[in-house]
């Protein structure tokens, strides 16, 4: 349904807030715990997080971290309101490689990014922050 507010130069009809998703339910020690995919190459292997602040793909060294094991690293988020800024997460890996986790989720455009970091976020963006975060197969 939609809202409608009164200003002086009419109604003006707003859209219903987006809820952000439910904060990670999990944790470990008070800090998030993430799933993080493996992204194969030939200089090696990087992990890959969903921020869903950035609505972006964060890069992680693997560092060799076992699947099923977790690892913790600090963000790299851009968005100023992230809730991994102070104390980073902690990534599970899991077996379900980049390539399949990656269709599971919308990123921001370069543009949408470029909002986010100056601190504009839009219903789009709000829409995007509200996705599903992807898990393992």
């Amino acid at each position: 349904m939609t809202r409608v507010t009164r200003e002086s130069s009419g109604p003006k009809r707003v859209s219903p807030p987006v809820p952000l998703s439910p904060p990670c339910p999990r944790e470990m020690e008070g800090v998030p715990v993430l799933y993080g995919f493996l992204d194969r190459k030939e200089h090696g292997t990087d992990l890959r997080v969903w921020c869903r602040w950035c609505c972006h793909w964060h890069i992680h060294g693997a560092g060799g971290t076992p699947v099923g094991e977790a690892v913790h690293r600090l963000a790299h988020c851009y968005a100023g309101d992230s809730a991994y800024d102070d104390g980073g997460y902690w990534i599970e890996i899991t077996d379900t490689p980049y390539s399949t986790a990656k269709p599971m989720v919308r990123a921001a455009t370069h543009a949408q990014q470029r909002a986010i970091g100056a601190g504009r976020i839009s219903s789009a963006v709000k829409r995007l922050r509200a996705q599903p975060e992807p898990r393992p197969l």
